[in-house]
């Protein structure tokens, strides 16, 4: 949805998982690659899971983990999810409406007790643990995207501070 809204000139940039599965090509756009981002498992704490410092993604096979899109207007999401599962041997909860908040996806986890599939950097939610997901290590690719043409120096500064980020923070380091 971002990227239509882009297209037709509603937001000037985006930042997103741009290039998934069934994306259907926009030339107006262009892109720039701005970070990997690791996935991780926000696990109760209870969870037998939980007492690893690390999950491999083959410990996962037959697991039902809680990869719900936080709308229904995430495409890229229900694509990366779909990969994941079909990769780790997982399977989804039942569809539900999401958490919204911290309070309420610390209550959603234990009293769900299945893991939530999440960033590497997600914060802390209260009666959860982060762990995060290896061999292989899941990445979400955020992509910078804009209208070809548009933005001039605006876009410009964006890419440059993307850039400088990525550097500094490491973002486009590929992990194993």
């Amino acid at each position: 949805v971002a990227l239509e809204r882009l297209a037709t000139g509603d937001l000037d940039v985006v930042f997103g998982r741009v290039d998934w599965l069934e994306a259907r090509p926009i030339p107006t756009i262009d892109q720039v690659l701005v970070r990997f981002e690791p996935l991780a498992l926000l696990l109760p704490a209870e969870h037998p899971l939980a007492q690893h410092d690390t999950v491999s993604v083959r410990s996962l096979r037959g697991l039902e983990i809680d990869g719900v899109p936080p709308h229904s207007n995430a495409p890229e999401w229900t694509d990366l999810i779909r990969q994941f599962f079909a990769l780790s041997g997982a399977h989804s909860t039942p569809p539900h409406l999401p958490a919204i908040g911290l309070d309420e996806q610390g209550y959603h986890l234990v009293r769900q007790g299945v893991p939530i599939l999440a960033s590497a950097d997600h914060v802390d939610v209260p009666g959860g643990v982060l762990r995060p997901l290896v061999d292989p290590t899941p990445l979400y690719t955020w992509s910078m995207a804009w209208r070809r043409g548009s933005g001039g120096e605006a876009i410009t500064a964006l890419r440059a501070a993307a850039a400088e980020l990525g550097t500094t923070e490491g973002w486009l380091r590929l992990v194993s």
